[in-house]
């Protein structure tokens, strides 16, 4: 604890100290098996405060929950990945000046139309 002023207000000040936890990992170096004597966890997570706003950082922090995306979404967006590729190798077959290849994908492209 320490006591200290600010602008004529006298307050103390104690600093929040995480507990070391100790925990026990076997460990392998070069084949040889040991146990170190002493091992402490890192801080798992840390509450913050800035400009009026908590949050939390550290390692055990759950994230946001994830909306899963719906079949037919995914299916919309893979087919017009599809065609966007077609697409653009039949603009590169056109530069090369491919006919064979350009015909056969204006073929792709109107099966994946479909």
């Amino acid at each position: 604890m320490t006591k200290l002023t600010y602008r004529g207000t006298n307050y103390t000040y104690s600093p929040a100290q995480p507990s070391p936890t100790v925990i026990s990992v076997p460990l392998i170096y070069r084949g040889v098996r040991y146990q170190p004597t002493h091992q402490v966890a890192p801080a798992l997570s840390y509450t913050l405060k800035y400009r009026g706003v908590a949050y939390q950082v550290g390692s055990n922090v759950q994230p946001a929950a994830k909306v899963a995306p719906s079949q037919t979404n995914v299916a919309n967006v893979h087919q017009q990945n599809l065609l966007n590729n077609v697409q653009h190798r039949i603009e590169v077959a056109q530069a090369r000046g491919d006919d064979r290849l350009l015909a056969l994908l204006v073929a792709e492209r109107e099966q994946l139309a479909v």
